[in-house]
């Protein structure tokens, strides 16, 4: 593993050092650009597949796929066993079939972060605060408010909408538990 502050040999193994990294929580990754300028003078270097640096995806992508794309990269199977899905398809442009909407938990007590389940699409957010009494729900649209500041919840034109995602976040829920 490399840290901040190791130095880095200019080749590993077979005549090439492979460097993946990735920021935490958004925040930034300002030591892992000094770390890089250190060992490469600069230069992010992705070994595996010069043809990705700069690929997008509007695709909805979550942490769980990071380490199926590794193990593809790497050339070694991804275990049955494993949530996420590779991100090779996307980022080569192939039109793939992909997920439309996520389940989410924050399933530990906590002193300042309620218990919290829910579903997240590309425009409809349904949140529920479990460990309050009585369960508190949001409902955000994400199109029109994407700052999530007007709580649709309570809203009677939205009224199908909601009864659609708490459909959606039991099914969810009853898979993944």
């Amino acid at each position: 593993m490399i840290r901040a502050g190791d130095t880095v040999p200019a080749e590993g193994p077979g005549g090439t050092s492979d460097f993946l990294g990735f920021s935490y929580h958004g925040l930034t990754i300002s030591h892992l650009d000094a770390l890089c300028h250190q060992a490469w003078n600069g230069k992010l270097y992705n070994g595996f597949d010069a043809s990705l640096v700069g690929s997008e995806s509007k695709a909805t992508v979550l942490n769980i796929d990071i380490a199926p794309t590794i193990l593809e990269l790497a050339g070694l199977e991804v275990p049955a066993s494993v949530q996420g899905r590779s991100l090779l398809p996307l980022l080569r442009g192939r039109r793939v079939e992909w997920r439309s909407e996520f389940f989410y938990e924050h399933p530990f007590r906590h002193p300042r972060i309620p218990m919290t389940e829910g579903v997240r699409g590309p425009r409809y957010k349904y949140v529920r605060y479990t460990s309050l009494d009585p369960v508190v729900e949001q409902l955000y649209d994400l199109k029109l408010d994407p700052r999530e500041e007007k709580n649709l919840a309570g809203d009677p034109g939205m009224s199908q909408r909601l009864s659609q995602l708490r459909a959606s976040w039991r099914s969810w829920r009853e898979r993944v538990k």
